[in-house]
């Protein structure tokens, strides 16, 4: 699938070209449509990006390894090997946050020359145990590092939500929410949502600030159905979520008359989603899906954010 991103220094897109159908990253310029820069990129997916370069995913039969370009000639700047497990490097400011050795190390590089800045490796007793069965391993399900501002996220699979010094990796906090699920990162919280709840957990303090519940509003939209969440969105107004059994709810986060939430559901059919997230300034949502018998992919699907509220 063809990706893309554009700030002011243009349009980067990657993905097949007409001509010759080859794969290709292209730098393009918006105004114009002119195509300034274009190199040929068999075999790679984009990783991240900052405002001077763009790093993607090289495979090459068992090996995969990590690329940089400058973002103004696409000439590559430094590789190095690529965890299998790596599916995106965040970047804060002009470094490159990059998980290895099996999620139990992340490494901050600077991105225009590859150089190692700072690491860190989440604290764990389990050092008997097999890498991939080790709790303090940073997770790839989610997005397990994330920026919110001058602080580095990091979420490991037991659970535990470490805040990190972006400029020097240094370990500011680290704590064990008591609401856990899939999640989303602001500049101050974590959300956490299961079926019929969602949590708000503060990462500057370490703690739950609020919880609200919905089993009563939201069971009926299960039908049945085990209740399940995929991944999830949040407006002002709605937390809005894909399901296992092929569904798109939300429910409001406030009550309204009688104390009640408003909620909504949609059956997709043959399609089962497995994503869900804003598309440009979140005035729209998107998700994908596959088809229900994993077979084939079901397409990539666009709403009015204001149609769920």
């Amino acid at each position: 699938m063809a990706s893309a991103f554009w700030d002011d220094a243009g349009l980067l897109f990657y993905g097949s070209v007409p001509w010759g159908n080859e794969r290709r990253i292209l730098l393009i310029d918006i105004a114009t449509g002119e195509i300034r820069e274009s190199v040929v990129a068999p075999r790679c997916r984009f990783a991240g990006h900052t405002a001077r370069t763009v790093v993607v995913r090289v495979s090459e039969g068992d090996e995969s390894s990590l690329c940089a370009l400058d973002r103004a000639t696409l000439d590559e700047l430094w590789r190095c090997p690529a965890d299998p497990s790596l599916v995106v490097c965040p970047s804060i400011g002009e470094r490159y946050l990059i998980a290895t050795e099996s999620g139990l190390r992340l490494r901050c590089l600077d991105a225009v020359t590859g150089k190692l800045v700072w690491e860190f490796e989440p604290p764990g007793d389990e050092l008997a145990r097999k890498p991939l069965d080790r709790g303090n391993r940073i997770g790839t399900g989610f997005p397990s590092v994330a920026i919110a501002g001058d602080r580095v996220i990091v979420t490991t699979i037991e659970g535990k939500v470490h805040a990190l010094s972006g400029e020097t990796g240094e370990l500011l906090a680290v704590e064990t929410p008591p609401f856990r699920g899939p999640y989303l990162l602001t500049d101050t919280a974590v959300f956490f949502l299961q079926a019929f709840g969602l949590s708000e957990f503060d990462h500057r303090e370490m703690r739950e600030v609020e919880r609200i519940e919905f089993r009563s509003e939201v069971e009926p939209l299960y039908q049945g159905n085990r209740p399940t969440v995929n991944a999830f969105w949040l407006t002002e107004e709605s937390v809005i979520w894909t399901t296992m059994h092929g569904a798109l709810m939300a429910v409001s986060r406030r009550p309204g008359p009688g104390n009640r939430r408003r909620t909504w559901m949609e059956d997709l059919g043959a399609l089962m989603p497995i994503g869900v997230s804003p598309l440009g300034w979140g005035d729209y949502l998107y998700y994908s899906a596959v088809t229900r018998d994993h077979l084939g992919f079901g397409g990539l699907h666009c709403y009015g954010a204001s149609a769920l509220e």
